[in-house]
């Protein structure tokens, strides 16, 4: 938005937008490759090399010529490095700074460049929290204590219930003397006896089933894009962003034709 305001050339806005969307690109990729260390047939090398060879082919739609998302070059670059994403955007501000140099957009000491520069030091802050929340997983030790009272709570449930249930049918064979069950057992007793069976059959059905849901909840929450159903659509958001870059890069083209808008601009393009 503040380089469609400015007026920044689609080249010069379509280079730093790939870039963004790059990161984000990246940084969903190594979540995945992160969250696939504990599987027994992990290979580093080849996340790695499958994650890279993504990215070489996935082509970026703000850019009208079909280029990818990084080319080769970029991409040797950016292996070298511990944190891929946060490394784009140092480019990107370095991309910024020579677009302020250049004169598309005001001079360094100006407010306006401030508060581009500070979007990209969010947009950096945002990626370690993000890598943060996912790596250090503070509610892991919520479902770690929730499965042990899972795991307890169906114990517990299941010793009250087979001994209710051992009362109950003593109860019934003694009052029709089966099984060489004798006494005397009156009608009030034994409706007493199956009216208090049903009740301890419904708490002690339902409660292990609510435990068991808020359980699978929790793990759903500790690891994100571990579970297939739970997974983080991230695919679909990513592509929605992409979409957005678009649909704001070509705003400007199409109001120019369908009503002769002049684009604003900072400093205006040499030539005819």
């Amino acid at each position: 938005m503040q380089f469609i305001a400015l007026g920044v050339p689609k080249k010069e806005e379509s280079h730093i937008l790939r870039h963004a969307f790059a990161s984000a690109f990246l940084l969903y990729e190594q979540l995945l490759f992160d969250n696939k260390r504990l599987a027994l047939d992990f290979s580093e090398e080849a996340e790695k090399a499958l994650m890279w060879q993504k990215v070489s082919e996935t082509p970026a739609l703000m850019c009208e010529d079909g280029q990818m998302l990084l080319d080769s070059d970029q991409i040797e670059m950016l292996k070298c490095t511990r944190d891929p994403p946060c490394v784009l955007w140092t480019l990107i501000a370095a991309h910024i700074g020579r677009l302020a140099e250049d004169g598309w957009i005001p001079a360094m000491a100006t407010p306006t460049y401030g508060r581009v520069m500070n979007l990209c030091q969010c947009a950096h802050a945002g990626i370690r929290t993000v890598r943060a929340s996912i790596c250090v997983q503070t509610p892991w030790n919520y479902a770690q204590c929730l499965a042990a009272l899972v795991h307890i709570n169906n114990a517990l449930n299941s010793m009250i219930l087979g001994l209710v249930s051992g009362l109950v049918l003593a109860t019934t064979l003694q009052r029709y003397s089966v099984g060489g069950y004798t006494g005397s057992v009156s009608l009030q007793e034994m409706e007493r006896e199956c009216s208090g069976f049903f009740v301890t059959l419904m708490l002690c059905t339902i409660g292990p089933v609510v435990y068991q849901s808020l359980l699978l909840i929790g793990l759903s929450l500790a690891q994100p894009f571990e579970d297939e159903d739970a997974r983080i659509p991230m695919d679909r958001l990513l592509a929605q962003l992409e979409l957005d870059m678009c649909d704001s890069m070509n705003l400007i083209d199409r109001m120019k034709h369908m009503s002769k808008f002049t684009p604003p601009a900072f400093k205006r393009p040499q030539g005819p």
